[in-house]
């Protein structure tokens, strides 16, 4: 019994400190699509670009989720995805994981209006995916997660039409490229990617902060500076320690509270990007179905709701509705019962001797 009482209340002290919950136990089966082609490459005589859909066995019209690969803007591919992607599918959403154009060959905007090009693909076949065709979301790690904040950005006043979408997660974004370059001038990533990004490969860090071309090339790529009042809420994270300084992180976020944008954030102790996702998977799930899955067209915005972690915690925010596990209230429950019952034991037994 002493065990028993001992396992339980461990239990519950675990449980108070955040540690993660699993997968739902309704988790559905998928039905997946590999390669299915939503738009030119760019590239004449070049091979469609193609995406991976992942489909639940729901019935009726599902919310859908367009998921953003990293790889510094100019390697990598989808692949980098699936985990992400077979997880919210299992949560109910029709996901449609994409291959984009890469730089150098293909410098900003290319990749941004390829995702805004599967958004649109996505509407338009709604009917064949099962798909709520006014109800989408967008997710990206890394160089993915800058282009879900810039697809984001640029859906203000259209969040359930042409390429516009309800919501974005972006784990490590890359938000201002400027103070990115500045502060990581040592890393091979950086000084690969952004210059690759804004069609100037090649260039060293000193050339494009001291030239005013580059300036006004990062600027442009920047979703510092692309968010406006109106945009769709966004889920910004950034690990305290990693490649990508928190500083631009706080703040865009500190710029969104300012124009009134919905936001979430997370701030996890290490990590870059995917990384992370074990962290940020479902506190990112309660985000969307928050956001996309709840979304009402004919509805306002809902209004803004910062939710900020203290910068030591080492445990993942959950933002406003996010599901508690049954299972776990009832153990959390009992634990705090036994305690008070082994507190209260000695007092009981004294009283009933002095009686």
């Amino acid at each position: 019994m002493v065990r028993l009482r001992t396992i339980l209340a461990t239990l519950a002290l675990s449980a108070g400190l955040g540690l993660p919950i699993s997968s739902p136990a309704w988790a559905q089966s998928l039905h997946l699509a590999r390669d299915v082609a939503y738009a030119p490459s760019g590239t004449p005589g070049g091979d469609l670009l193609v995406m991976d859909v992942y489909r639940p066995s729901a019935t009726g019209r599902s919310p859908a989720l367009v998921l953003i690969h990293g790889g510094g803007f100019f390697q990598a591919d989808k692949s980098l995805m699936d985990g992400a992607s077979r997880f919210f599918a299992e949560n109910g959403y029709v996901v449609f994981n994409i291959n984009y154009r890469l730089a150098p060959e293909f410098p900003y905007p290319a990749a941004v209006k390829d995702a805004q090009s599967a958004v649109r693909f996505i509407r338009a076949h709604s009917a064949d995916y099962g798909v709520d065709p006014s109800r989408i979301g967008a997710m990206g790690g890394s160089a993915g997660a800058t282009i879900a904040a810039s697809l984001a950005a640029d859906s203000n006043g259209h969040f359930d039409s042409g390429s516009g979408i309800a919501a974005a997660v972006c784990l490590s974004p890359a938000l201002d490229m400027s103070r990115v370059l500045e502060e990581r001038s040592s890393s091979n990533d950086v000084l690969n990617g952004i210059p690759d990004y804004i069609g100037m490969p090649g260039k060293t860090a000193d050339f494009l902060l001291n030239s005013s071309d580059a300036q006004k090339k990062m600027k442009a790529a920047s979703p510092y500076y692309q968010v406006e009042k109106g945009d769709p809420p966004l889920f910004v994270a950034n690990a305290l320690h990693e490649f990508i300084p928190i500083d631009q992180t706080k703040s865009f976020v500190a710029k969104l509270r300012q124009l009134g944008i919905t936001h979430t954030t997370l701030f996890p102790p290490s990590g870059h990007a995917m990384r992370y996702f074990g962290q940020a998977r479902d506190p990112a799930l309660s985000f969307f179905d928050q956001y996309v899955r709840d979304y009402q067209a004919q509805s306002p915005s809902p209004s803004p709701s910062a939710s900020l972690q203290p910068t030591g915690s080492p445990f993942p925010i959950e933002p406003a509705g996010h599901r508690s596990s049954p299972l776990l209230s009832i153990v959390i429950v009992v634990g705090v019962l036994v305690v008070l019952g082994l507190i209260l034991a000695p007092v009981i037994k004294s009283r009933r001797l002095n009686r």
